[in-house]
Formats: C-alpha cells, structure tokens, sequence
C-alpha cells in the first residue's frame, strides 16, 4: 500500500511539472499573438488615418470647387 501511494504521489508530482510547462508555453504563445494583433491593429490604425485624412482633403476640395 505504501508503494501504491508513493507511486501516485510521483505520478502527480509529474503531472504537476508537465501542466506548469504547458500553461507556460501557452502563456507565451498567447503573448506572441496578443504581439501579434497590437502590431496589426496599430497599422490597420495608421491606414484607417491615411484613409480618413485623404476624404477629408477631397471633401475639403470639393467644398472649395462648389464655392
């Protein structure tokens, strides 16, 4: 019985040790794409201004023709 439970207990220790690398890996993966997305969203950021200055230079110079 002793060497039943010390055997479980083994079992655990390493199924502890294996579920820290796991979450530790994961934890690093999901920085890389929460990285990942703040890189995307900054540029889709920058477009989104080129885009909204460029109409509003063209609604500007149509305003100015009308006149």
């Amino acid at each position: 019985m002793q060497c039943m439970t010390e055997k479980i207990e083994k079992e655990f220790e390493i199924a502890d040790v294996m579920s820290q690398s796991v979450s530790k890996s994961s934890n690093e993966k999901l920085k890389a794409i929460a990285e990942g997305c703040a890189v995307e969203l900054k540029l889709g950021m920058e477009i989104l201004g080129v885009v909204f200055e460029k109409a509003t230079q063209e609604q500007e110079g149509t305003a100015t023709e009308e006149k």
